[in-house]
């Protein structure tokens, strides 16, 4: 299965109270609602609780879903994550959790079993003390995971930064072994500027990075560039180039890409209209709607107010204006109501268009 091409943003969408649900979706629709304009299939959804919160991830999840998105579970490693637990029965236990609740889910495109396990922060300090260790310990989490849920496509952490790579600062092939995995199985890299700290232009790198990724997929893998984008500490000219020739470089690979922060609610990133500003720029076509896409429902708005729930009974004593909003454009509906005459007689079947 194709990951696609998509954005990476917190479960909890940078808002403070990763609990109230509310404030999380309302900022959720504020980022889809300035994302839908790409068409992106795609939101991968970093998660940073070592007790997977089930009923609220599925509240938060239904929602992107209603928006036309399947989604990425990211281990983010994070705040309030599992952090050093790389290749423990802790972590193994975690995605086995997760597999069993999610078995079978068409709307989770793939688990991301760790993010970034080259930071050895992340590592258990037992079975997992070098580089060389990291990727044994995915195979144990994915046979774990795939005992439960065979056809679970799974994706692995980057071997460019883990410094496993021949010719990019690694010595002998190490994937290889993993080949029977490749099938519904991805490497994810991940890259900001710069490439290299001696460069002094960030985006010059970038042909480092493809070349990594080039590496990998002639061993016969699927990649994935899960992460880039910009930092605040640089000038916006050098994050665009960087961005720019990253994207325009994936699309000519036929690499899918996943933007990092898209939304820009995390004060970390600086410019608030960065990803649209590079994607305008780049080479990236927005696809056509697949065949057969519905509209999707979106909120209702009666004499002029937004009303978020169905409001099941009107009472029309007056002309009520009632507006029914889809995502993808404005449509018309034709709905058969029942409505009650001056005389207090009923009018069944009086056909009302809502615009």
């Amino acid at each position: 299965m194709s990951l696609g091409n998509g954005v990476g943003e917190a479960y909890h969408e940078w808002t403070a109270d990763w609990n109230n649900l509310q404030i999380i979706l309302a900022a959720w629709k504020v980022t889809l609602d300035k994302l839908d304009k790409w068409n992106f299939p795609t939101v991968r959804l970093a998660l940073y609780e070592a007790t997977p919160d089930f009923a609220k991830y599925d509240a938060i999840i239904s929602y992107i879903v209603s928006r036309g998105y399947k989604v990425i579970l990211d281990f983010h490693n994070g705040p309030n994550m599992l952090t050093g637990t790389l290749g423990s029965d802790v972590w193994i236990n975690y995605w086995k959790s997760m597999a069993t609740y999610y078995k079978d889910n068409p709307n989770v495109v793939a688990f991301e079993l760790l993010n970034e396990p080259f930071m050895s922060s992340s590592w258990d300090g037992v079975t997992v003390t070098n580089y060389n260790q990291i990727y044994p310990a995915y195979k144990r989490c994915t046979d774990a995971v795939r005992a439960i849920d065979p056809t679970r496509t799974v994706i692995w952490g980057d071997p460019f930064q883990c410094n496993l790579l021949p010719g990019f600062g690694g010595g002998s092939d190490v994937l290889s072994q993993y080949l029977p995995y490749a099938g519904n199985m991805y490497f994810s890299f991940h890259q900001y500027p710069p490439l290299n700290p001696t460069e002094a232009n960030p985006y010059l790198g970038v042909n480092m990075l493809f070349g990594a990724m080039n590496y990998v997929k002639g061993l016969g893998f699927r990649v994935w560039l899960g992460e880039f984008g910009c930092l605040p500490w640089f000038t916006y000219d050098e994050n665009f180039q960087f961005t720019l020739q990253c994207i325009n470089r994936a699309i000519a690979a036929g690499i899918d890409f996943s933007l990092w922060g898209y939304s820009n609610n995390d004060e970390y990133f600086a410019y608030p209209t960065f990803y649209d500003d590079v994607l305008a720029a780049s080479n990236y076509v927005e696809p056509p709607p697949p065949s057969g896409k519905t509209y999707v429902f979106d909120h209702w708005v009666i004499n002029g107010q937004t009303v978020t729930q169905n409001p099941m009974q009107l009472a029309m004593t007056t002309d009520v204006n009632v507006l029914a909003v889809y995502i993808e454009k404005v449509v018309t509906h034709t709905l058969i109501v029942q409505a009650i005459d001056t005389l207090g007689s009923p009018i069944i079947g009086v056909p009302v268009t809502i615009d």
